[in-house]
């Protein structure tokens, strides 16, 4: 029973960082356009550009980490 409760436990927390890491890379890529699209002059599209950069690495970083310490099989 603990086995399927940890198991439940790490589906979770796999599915909690991916989402967070794709919804994170959309909001990259779209900073990213609205950043060029100002030729560089929006201070709140380059704070929003390295928010998202930092919130997508920690995200995929979490998930390579999720991955390395417990694996699948």
């Amino acid at each position: 029973m603990k086995n399927n409760e940890e198991s439940s436990d790490r589906e979770k927390r796999w599915q909690r960082w991916s989402a967070v890491t794709f919804f994170s890379l959309i909001a990259w890529v779209i900073s990213a356009i609205i950043l060029v699209a100002t030729d560089y002059d929006s201070s709140a599209a380059l704070g929003a550009f390295l928010v998202t950069c930092i919130v997508f690495w920690v995200g995929f970083t979490a998930l390579l980490l999720l991955s390395a310490k417990e694996p699948w099989i």
